[in-house]
């Protein structure tokens, strides 16, 4: 699991969250409503999605927002992450859609699956050692047949030459989008010490272990990149 660098229940890691996040994920906003559009295509107007890793809630918002026949189970660990989750949920008027849960995949039922799902940032701080893949397999066991999984995360070789140009470049990005310059190295060399990345091809392999298939990358920007499977 994630070390101390990512203290999800510290107050002020929470405050700053959505902020550090716009900063340093290129096309962070767009990626909720691009994700809903690949899922609204599979299950239409009405569906019951799973959000692994609710956080702030932002795919609750727009998933809620812009499919009123939709309903969601949010999932997460950290009471903090829920509690703003709940906050804006509620403020969207959309509480009696959305089920929020603090605590992992496990601890949901088997003889209700969805629609479909979600796992945005997420496996990023699990390491390889089966934590990645029995995070997708219990994803797996929770959704219909045929049902979609839209991933996003970190990835590539931290050993690599690729890799180091990405995060030379990434620096002067996330000043121009308005980091203070003294919290960059920090962000880049202490959070990157607490994230288990992998490569494009061992995140497919590993999906296709969990029993996924017909996967699309659809999203790629520095260090990050996004897959639907079903």
């Amino acid at each position: 699991m994630a070390d101390k660098n990512f203290n999800f229940d510290d107050i002020e890691y929470g405050k700053r969250y959505e902020t550090v996040a716009r900063q340093a994920i290129f096309g962070y906003e767009q990626l909720f409503p691009m994700i809903m559009g690949y899922l609204a295509a599979g299950v239409g107007d009405k569906a019951n999605v799973l959000v692994v890793g609710a956080g702030t809630g932002m795919e609750l918002v727009t998933f809620g927002t812009h499919q009123p026949a939709w309903s969601m189970t949010g999932v997460d660990p950290s009471e903090q992450m829920i509690g703003i989750a709940r906050h804006n949920v509620q403020n969207h008027g959309l509480a009696e859609r959305v089920t929020l849960v603090q605590g992992y995949v496990d601890a949901l039922p088997l003889d209700a699956p969805f629609d479909a799902a979600t796992l945005i940032l997420v496996m990023q701080f699990l390491p390889d050692d089966g934590s990645k893949l029995a995070l997708l397999q219990s994803i797996a066991k929770r959704l219909k047949p045929g049902a979609k999984l839209a991933l996003v995360d970190t990835h590539g070789d931290p050993s690599s030459i690729e890799f180091a140009q990405t995060l030379a470049a990434w620096k002067p990005y996330l000043k121009v989008m308005g980091m203070a310059p003294e919290v960059i190295p920090a962000l880049l060399e202490n959070g990157l010490k607490s994230l288990f990345p992998i490569t494009e091809a061992r995140t497919q392999a590993l999906l296709q272990e969990a029993g996924f298939t017909k996967i699309t990358h659809f999203y790629s920007a520095h260090l990050y990149g996004g897959w639907i499977a079903q």
